[in-house]
């Protein structure tokens, strides 16, 4: 699992998911599941927070 503070405008990837991107682009079997909570994000000092959580699995 790994997880980032997820701007909504920006959309930064982490570079572990930048890297199973590029190997599952090269015909390797590797499985992205992505989950986030923008239906309860948090808040901190008056921002929004989105989280982003990514589970990357090679079979």
């Amino acid at each position: 699992w790994s997880s980032s503070y997820w701007d909504i405008h920006e959309k930064q990837y982490t570079i572990n998911e930048v890297a199973a991107r590029f190997l599952r682009k090269k015909g390797y079997n590797v499985q992205i599941d992505i989950s986030d909570n923008t239906e309860r994000p948090s808040y901190l000092f008056g921002y929004i927070r989105f989280y982003r959580y990514v589970r990357i699995s090679f079979n």
